[in-house]
Formats: C-alpha cells, structure tokens, sequence
C-alpha cells in the first residue's frame, strides 16, 4: 500500500512540478525543496520502511497496540500517514 502513490506518480509525471516543498517551517512556509525524485521514490520508501519496522514490533508485542475499536486497523497507520505526506507536499507546490 506505501508504493501505490508511486505508481500514482510515475503516471502523472510531466505534471509533478520540477522542485517540491519538502519542509515548512513553523509558519508554514516552505524552506526546503527537493526534487520530484524525493517525493516519488524516497517518501514511500519511508512510509515501507516505518511501516515494516512497526508490524515487527507489533508482532513482539501485541499488547502495545489494542485490537479492539480502532486498534484492529493500526496496520493502516504508515500506508496512511505517506499519503498525507506526499498530498500536503504535492498541495504546497
């Protein structure tokens, strides 16, 4: 589920603007820029690599993360979390 904005993206390539917001300061303005590269390949292989680091651990202990209500769809947290990471970067470009 972290790479489907990749694919996402490969397709809508030539509409990727060239230098991307990649980090805001306090106010929200952008200071730092990237280049389209960070935010098609580098973002959701943070988004894998965080989310293969917490299944691990859920699956050492299981009793850190409830499975009853909301607790049960935890998995989702990483896959989620690159989407509204690369959607904030890709809006405030």
């Amino acid at each position: 589920m972290c790479f489907v904005p990749t694919v996402l993206l490969i397709l809508f390539w030539d509409s990727i603007p060239e230098k991307i917001a990649t980090h805001f300061n306090f106010y929200g303005g952008a200071d730092i820029f990237s280049s389209r590269w960070y935010i098609v390949f580098f973002v959701p292989f943070l988004g894998f690599l965080g989310h293969v680091l917490y299944i691990a651990i859920l699956e050492k202990k299981p009793e850190w993360i409830g499975r009853k209500g909301l607790g049960k769809y935890s998995f989702l947290y990483f896959p989620i979390l690159t989407y509204f990471v690369i959607f904030f970067m890709l809006w405030n470009s």
